[in-house]
């Protein structure tokens, strides 16, 4: 007499075989997950396999099932270590470029503070040689509008020129 797991009487033996195989996959990433960054051996595949197989259906599959799904499990097992280190790899990488760009955009922001501060001075420098220039030419203007000619400027508007004497207008 065969022991059926209640529920899978209807389950053909193919459709079992399938089952194990992904209880055994969802075994072997759950156990990935726990064990990522460790080193583990080849032998340890072999153990989940064995170890997280349901009784039932192990009654019910042929011997040759075992020996394919614990190559299917190993082989799954080794892709999944291959594409981590890949992804590790790849990881380090990327952090290499993300730290020569961090380095590259800090000298960057080194050199636009330096300019920065040399702008900074010269504006700073501009605005004191404006503050002494300003007297400078407020003289020049002061004496530029006392001693213009006047006939440069429409009758009404001349100033009589500090040699001569005011015209009286009658």
């Amino acid at each position: 007499m065969q022991c059926v797991a209640p529920g899978t009487e209807y389950l053909t033996p193919e459709m079992l075989k399938t089952l194990t195989k992904s209880f055994c996959l969802m075994a072997l990433q759950v156990l990935q997950l726990y064990v990522v960054d460790h080193t583990w051996q080849r032998g340890c595949s072999l153990r989940v396999a064995t170890t997280h197989s349901l009784g039932a259906v192990d009654a019910l599959a042929p011997p040759e099932a075992d020996s394919e799904l614990v190559a299917v499990s190993e082989d799954h097992l080794e892709g999944s270590w291959a594409w981590r280190a890949e992804d590790i790899t790849c990881e380090d990488a990327q952090d290499w470029a993300n730290t020569e760009f961090s380095a590259q955009l800090l000298a960057l922001e080194h050199k636009w503070l330096d300019l920065l501060m040399e702008q900074n001075d010269m504006l700073g420098w501009t605005v004191q040689v404006m503050d002494d220039g300003h007297w400078v030419l407020d003289t020049i203007l002061a004496l530029a509008v006392t001693f213009l000619l006047p006939m440069a400027q429409p009758p009404t508007l001349a100033l009589p020129a500090p040699w001569q004497l005011p015209i009286s207008q009658e």
